[in-house]
């Protein structure tokens, strides 16, 4: 993409929760969660390239300028297409009414500096959407190669995190482990890495 005399192409891959990881997603839901997405990222500048979900979560890959720091790309994608759904999805309003939030504190951040950019984008269209009755498959060589290579950060909507982690799981404070909602097969952890929750620091 080309912005004021500058070329860019920073990809980052975002993975988002459902509160408590409650499966409350149809495909009706992720319809109308992409298009909110897709005027968040048109206000940052940013680029929706690709987005698919399941009845907990959704996948995006977002390529974003310089200028755009992931962190508050983040707060804005979560924060809108969470009051959003809530007010147009009674079904969602309900479900979360107390909690009054629609997704997880934690997300996934991954750069896509070290995996081929088609193979980021099959990943996510291979999600087992709702309503669609596609069975999930992952590639040759996607979970446990190139993909698995990515460089990954966790962090929280409210605090960016700084901690590489080794196998999927959000590193807070003093490195102890912590769940940030994903299933294992969706961390992208080579296959010799640790155990789930062992954090290391970034070097």
């Amino acid at each position: 993409m080309r912005q004021a005399q500058v070329d860019f192409a920073m990809h980052a891959y975002l993975v988002f929760v459902t509160k408590f990881r409650h499966e409350v997603f149809a495909d009706r839901h992720l319809t109308r969660m992409e298009a909110i997405m897709r005027d968040v990222c048109a206000d940052f500048e940013a680029e929706l390239v690709e987005f698919n979900g399941e009845n907990n979560h959704a996948h995006l890959l977002v390529n974003f300028p310089p200028k755009v720091a992931v962190a508050r790309l983040v707060n804005s994608l979560k924060g809108v297409s969470s009051r959003r759904l809530r007010q147009e999805f009674p079904d969602l309003a309900h479900h979360y009414y107390q909690a009054n939030k629609l997704w997880s504190g934690s997300y996934l951040a991954g750069s896509i500096g070290g995996a081929p950019l088609s193979a980021v984008k099959q990943y996510i269209e291979q999600q087992n959407r709702p309503g669609q009755g596609t069975a999930r498959a992952f590639t040759p060589g996607l979970k446990a190669g190139a993909l698995a290579r990515i460089p990954v950060a966790f962090g929280s909507s409210a605090e960016p995190r700084s901690t590489a982690v080794s196998c999927g799981t959000k590193a807070p404070a003093g490195n102890q482990p912590a769940d940030c909602g994903l299933e294992p097969d969706m961390t992208f952890a080579p296959q010799s890495a640790p155990c789930p929750g062992r954090a290391t620091t970034a070097r």
